[in-house]
């Protein structure tokens, strides 16, 4: 084989001289010819913008689950407070007021 690609990716965070900190995405792909480098080609990606809607995304999805788990609980209990009602009912001679699916 005379000539090969590998490329790789991975992220690194790196600091300026004012302390702040940059994650970048950095891409290597050496040019292997004869079983020698022969060149390196290296990008590096300011992905600062990505990261911030990673965590925004990571926010929002917490909230959702919150809400979820909260409405959820709630219609739990709206249900085992409707067999309550149901069983009182039973218990004085009326019917069922709420039909309950499980």
């Amino acid at each position: 084989k005379n000539s090969d690609f590998s490329r790789n990716t991975y992220e690194i965070e790196i600091k300026t001289k004012e302390g702040k900190e940059i994650p970048l995405e950095i891409v290597s792909s050496p040019y292997i010819f004869d079983g020698k480098i022969n060149a390196l080609l290296v990008i590096a990606r300011d992905i600062t913008e990505r990261k911030q809607a990673e965590e925004l995304l990571k926010k929002r999805m917490n909230e959702l689950e919150i809400f979820n788990e909260a409405t959820v609980g709630r219609e739990l209990k709206i249900i085992e407070l409707k067999k309550e009602i149901n069983e009182l009912l039973a218990k004085t001679g009326q019917k069922p007021k709420y039909e309950i699916i499980e």
